[in-house]
């Protein structure tokens, strides 16, 4: 599937087989990574919101090319990220490690060998949990 990224409009509207819309933000936009056609309506899951199905009317269709790249970082952590929560991990700058606090966790997931990709309301991050 081509990358597909969709904009939250707000709408909360509930509907079966579909998550509370908790951990998203109005104005934000998300890619989809999954789209699921249950026939009589087709629901999204979304980058970092894996675990998680929300109904496509709740989203308009954004042009990739309109996406505003993100920041993305790559570091290590001692801890999984919790979201609502703004989260502790080092980056590497030059042969040193700094320490960062990121903005609020607005979702993850995890990768292959317990690295997780981590988007927080400015940024994203590829973490190794150490």
């Amino acid at each position: 599937m081509a990358r597909k990224f969709v904009l939250y409009t707000g709408d909360t509207k509930e509907y079966p087989r579909c998550s509370k819309p908790n951990f998203l933000v109005k104005g934000h936009v998300y890619e989809v990574v999954q789209i699921i056609n249950l026939g009589t309506q087709v629901n999204y899951r979304l980058r970092g919101l894996e675990g998680f199905a929300y109904p496509s009317n709740w989203f308009k269709a954004e042009e990739e090319v309109n996406y505003k790249h993100r920041n993305t970082f790559h570091g290590v952590a001692h801890e999984k990220p919790i979201l609502g929560k703004q989260y502790r991990c080092y980056l590497l700058d030059g042969n040193n490690l700094i320490t960062v606090l990121t903005s609020t966790v607005e979702g993850y997931e995890q990768m292959e060998g317990g690295i997780y990709y981590v988007r927080t309301k400015n940024s994203e991050y590829y973490i190794d949990i150490v």
